[in-house]
C-alpha cells in the first residue's frame, strides 16, 4: 500500500476534475465498455485513501468524495426517487429489508397484523418477517402461482384484509424470471392501507425503474446485481415514511449529537447510515450506474427481448 505521504502528494497533484474523473471507475463509457482493471485499481486507490482520512477524521475524506461523484443524486436519478434523502446506502439488499422490517416492523406491527410475501420470494424477502413476526405477534399469509408462474391476484387480493400491514413482493423473481406488475401490486395494497416494499435485485440490470411512478414505499436492490462490487446497496424509501422510522444501527455518521443522558440522529439519509460508509463500494456503485445508463436500459431490455 502507498505511504500517506504518497497518497497525499498525488492528491495534491491532481484538479478537482482528475479526481472526479478517476473516482467514476470507468473509461471509455460512451462506448459502453467496462474496464476491470480500471475498476480494481480504482479500488484499491479509494481504500487507501480511506486509510488515509481515517486519521485524525475521515469526515472531510468523506465529504470530499460525496461532493465529487454525488452518488446520492445520482442514484435517486437511477430510481426515479422525488429526493436523494431518501437514498440509504446499505450493504446490499438483504440489508435494506432487514432494516425495514426491524425498523418499521418493530414500531408499525401488532399482534394478528398481516404480512403478505408471495411463493416466488427470495428468502432475503422472507426470513426477515419472520423474525419481526416472532418478535411482534404478527402473521405471514403468502400468495400463490400458478402453472405458468404468475401470481394469482385474485388471491392476493382476497388475502388482504384490514389487518394487512406490509406487502413485500419480488419485481422480477430471481427463480422464476418472473416480472411482477409492481404497479398494481402497490396501487391495491394502498387501497387496503398496507405498506409496499419490492425487491429489484433482478430488476434493476434489465428495465428502467420510476419508484414514483410504482408508487413504491420502499425499493431495495444489490449493486452485484447491476455488474458493481459486493457489500454495497440501495434502500430507497418514502420520506414520511423513513423520518418516522426509528434507527436500525447506532453510532458514527448517523449521529446529530451524543449524550450519556440521550442523543439524537442526523437527518435522513444519514440517520440510516451507522459507522464508516463503504466509500469505495458506493463510488464503485456509482460506476456500474454509469455503466448501464451508458449503454441504455431500454437498449438492454430490446436485445434480451430478442434472445
Amino acid at each position: 500500500m502507498a505511504t500517506k505521504e504518497e497518497i497525499l502528494d498525488a492528491i495534491g497533484e491532481m484538479s478537482v476534475l482528475e479526481l472526479s474523473e478517476l473516482l467514476k471507475d470507468f473509461e471509455d463509457r460512451g462506448e459502453g465498455s467496462a474496464d476491470p482493471a480500471k475498476r480494481r485499481s480504482t479500488l484499491r486507490f479509494l481504500n487507501e485513501l480511506y486509510l488515509v482520512g481515517i486519521v485524525p477524521s475521515i469526515d472531510p475524506i468523506v465529504e470530499l468524495l460525496k461532493s465529487l461523484v454525488a452518488e446520492d443524486e445520482k442514484t435517486r436519478e437511477f430510481l426515479g426517487a422525488a429526493d436523494e434523502r431518501e437514498i440509504i446506502f446499505v450493504r446490499g439488499a438483504t440489508e435494506g429489508i432487514n432494516l425495514v422490517a426491524s425498523s418499521w416492523g418493530g414500531t408499525e406491527l401488532s399482534p394478528g397484523d398481516e404480512i403478505v410475501l408471495t411463493v416466488m420470494e427470495h428468502h432475503s424477502n422472507i426470513v426477515p418477517w419472520q423474525l419481526i413476526a416472532e418478535r411482534t405477534g404478527a402473521v405471514i399469509k403468502v400468495v400463490p402461482i400458478d402453472n405458468a408462474g404468475e401470481l394469482i391476484m385474485d388471491e392476493f387480493e382476497k388475502l388482504l384484509g384490514p389487518r394487512t400491514k406490509m406487502v413485500a413482493v419480488t419485481h422480477v423473481s430471481n427463480a422464476l424470471g418472473t416480472v411482477v406488475d409492481v404497479a398494481t401490486i402497490n396501487r391495491i395494497a394502498h387501497n387496503h392501507g398496507a405498506v409496499t416494499l419490492i425487491d429489484g435485485c433482478q430488476a434493476v440490470p434489465h428495465m428502467a425503474v420510476d419508484v414514483q411512478a410504482l408508487d413504491a414505499d420502499f425499493y431495495v436492490f444489490s449493486g452485484h446485481k447491476l455488474y458493481g462490487p459486493s457489500g454495497i446497496g440501495v434502500l430507497y424509501g418514502k420520506s414520511d415514511l423513513l423520518n418516522a422510522m426509528p434507527p436500525y444501527q447506532g453510532g458514527g455518521e448517523m449521529i446529530n449529537t451524543v449524550g450519556f443522558e440521550g442523543s439524537t440522529w442526523a437527518e435522513l439519509p444519514y440517520k440510516f447510515e451507522a459507522g464508516t460508509p463503504h466509500i469505495a463500494g458506493t463510488i464503485a456503485l456509482g460506476a456500474a450506474i454509469d455503466y448501464v445508463t451508458g449503454i441504455g436500459v431500454e437498449r438492454i431490455a430490446a436485445h434480451e427481448g430478442e434472445l
